[in-house]
């Protein structure tokens, strides 16, 4: 908020505009940049438009705008990570923050605890073919990046309001009509 009202107050709307054009379009780049360290081109182009066309109706100045940044810099971090450990360390400190700007820092924990578990299970398959590198600590520092993520991420002063949100959705969820109640609950 801090953020926004300085920039409403120094350039506008024109100003607000362009930070929502470039928090948006630099989570696209980061993470088009991750995906191409694993693919080329050819299939990251139509997987990047597809995830833009069903994205853009979130493409609106709100909080959940610095998320799309966000998320492509941790999935950069972690694709990176996979050559240089040492930048699993980043991810922490990337989640607390993130759970200090919007409640979605929920999606960059089950990134980090889904790409933890498929390192896992590719070592462990890798292991049945070939003995484990003994100078490859990537794996224990994922499991670091991955461990101390959560408890990151609780250094927010909304993160037991997300909890209750998340709980209130599940509830309306397989609740139907629940919700009205629910609203008065919370």
């Amino acid at each position: 908020q801090v953020m926004l009202a300085t920039v409403d107050r120094m350039a506008g709307w024109s100003g607000l505009d362009l930070l929502k054009i470039a928090l948006i379009a630099g989570g696209f780049g980061l993470a088009a940049l991750a995906a191409l360290r694993r693919a080329g081109p050819a299939a990251v182009a139509p997987i990047g438009l597809l995830a833009v066309l069903a994205a853009q109706e979130r493409f609106t100045l709100r909080p959940e705008a610095a998320s799309f940044l966000l998320l492509g810099a941790l999935l950069l971090c972690l694709e990176a990570g996979r050559t240089r450990p040492r930048l699993l360390l980043a991810v922490p400190p990337l989640i607390a923050v993130w759970a200090n700007l919007h409640a979605l820092y929920i999606v960059g924990l089950a990134v980090v605890l889904l790409t933890f578990i498929a390192d896992r299970l590719s070592r462990r398959r890798a292991a049945g073919v070939a003995e484990r590198s003994k100078g490859d600590d990537g794996g224990r520092m994922l499991l670091i990046a991955a461990v101390t993520a959560v408890p990151a991420s609780v250094l927010s002063e909304s993160s037991t309001a997300v909890g209750a949100s998340l709980t209130g959705l599940i509830v309306k969820v397989m609740v139907p009509g629940s919700m009205p109640a629910l609203l008065v609950a919370v």
